[in-house]
């Protein structure tokens, strides 16, 4: 039973090289560069003045020491308390907390022209939607508002119902509880009914486990799993598009419902009233029909069977299309299963519509003689 579905965010949903190295690497010195060109604050310039450029590697050293620490314990320190750590505590500069958070977005934002859809991941999620299960972003991130900024930009904010980071948290992605945050956010589902995807075997699938999640790993490197790991994920997918084929394996082992093709997923009362159109249409063409042959003049009774020729065409023709659009779908989605389907519907159609036909005509040679038609 799947009751909710998690996304890792880099290099799962997104690709953002530069906001990586930022995020991980530079994040101290890029905010001390962007203070020192764009503030008048003397205590960074006097620390740039006794120490020279050889601060910026300093910076980053004592950074790299944060995250370390935050990886090993699993507890989080946000950009801003790193920042403060670094720059005021351990370098001496004293810049308030206004001009840390204003450098601290600049230097974020400025990323964002680096951001960029995972190939696939657009059509997975459009697919995925149509399950309407709820959908969180699980992510290491020590500025929340970068993520939300992204995901906005490329347009798939509105997948999701909440954007759970380290940061946020207080946890790493080491530490199970950033997981159980996003349970929660959930609205507490039992852990093992919520599927976790990411690209990290340690920190998504180990991780996602850990809390008693089921985990797909993101692989489009084709990475072999390290000699010795015990980790075993419920899949591995090469590409986004392999997503949605395995997550309708996990609702077809439970017995859920399944879809699978992008086009086919418009909302349960939106299909309701195109097939009500489609029959209203039908019954209106043939009571039409049944009108025009009666003021001709032809016999009631042929008039019957006419009809009931329109009445039997209908329901024919849906099935007719309902086959062929399955057989789009099984080729659409390379989905055997879904294509047998479909050109199993399409035949049996097809020549059940041939054996009404003939018998039809055959009933009309033998017992009926329309010369009403005649003087149509």
């Amino acid at each position: 039973m799947i009751r909710a579905i998690s996304f890792d965010f880099h290099d799962t949903l997104v690709r953002c090289d530069s906001w990586f190295q930022h995020e991980v690497y530079t994040l101290a010195s890029d905010v001390l560069r962007y203070l020192a060109q764009s503030s008048d604050d003397s205590c960074v310039r006097g620390l740039l003045g006794s120490r020279g450029d050889s601060v910026f590697p300093e910076a980053d050293a004592l950074y790299a020491d944060i995250r370390k620490e935050a990886k090993a314990s699993g507890r989080e320190v946000s950009a801003q308390a790193a920042l403060v750590r670094v720059l005021n505590e351990q370098l001496g500069a004293d810049v308030s907390a206004a001009q840390l958070g204003g450098a601290l977005a600049a230097t974020q934002q400025a990323c964002l022209s680096d951001i960029a859809l995972t190939a696939g991941v657009a059509v997975a999620l459009e697919q995925i939607a149509a399950l309407k299960l709820p959908l969180v972003v699980v992510s290491n991130a020590v500025y929340p508002p970068f993520l939300d900024w992204s995901l906005e930009r490329l347009g798939l904010r509105r997948y999701f119902g909440a954007v759970i980071t380290s940061a946020g948290a207080g946890y790493y992605k080491t530490d199970k509880r950033i997981y159980q945050t996003a349970l929660a956010a959930l609205g507490n589902p039992l852990a093992e009914t919520v599927v976790h995807i990411g690209d990290s075997l340690p920190y998504d699938v180990a991780g996602a486990q850990a809390a008693g999640m089921r985990a797909i790993w993101y692989n489009p490197q084709g990475k072999p799993r390290p000699d010795g790991a015990t980790v075993l994920p419920e899949a591995v997918i090469g590409g986004m598009s392999e997503l949605m084929q395995v997550i309708n394996g996990l609702l077809e082992d439970q017995g859920e419902n399944v879809v699978t093709y992008q086009q086919d997923n418009y909302p349960p009362n939106q299909r309701r009233g195109v097939e009500w159109l489609i029959a209203g249409v039908l019954a209106l063409l043939s009571l039409a029909a049944a009108v025009y042959l009666l003021v001709k003049g032809v016999p009631i009774r042929q008039l019957l069977l006419i009809v009931g020729v329109f009445v039997a065409v209908g329901p024919a023709l849906a099935l007719l299309f309902y086959g062929l659009a399955k057989i789009v779908q099984g080729v659409f989605n390379h989905d055997s299963a879904v294509l047998t389907a479909g050109v199993t519907i399409t035949v049996l159609t097809a020549l059940t519509g041939v054996l009404l036909y003939v018998a039809f005509v055959v009933f009309l040679l033998q017992g009926f003689n329309l010369n009403g038609l005649d003087n149509m």
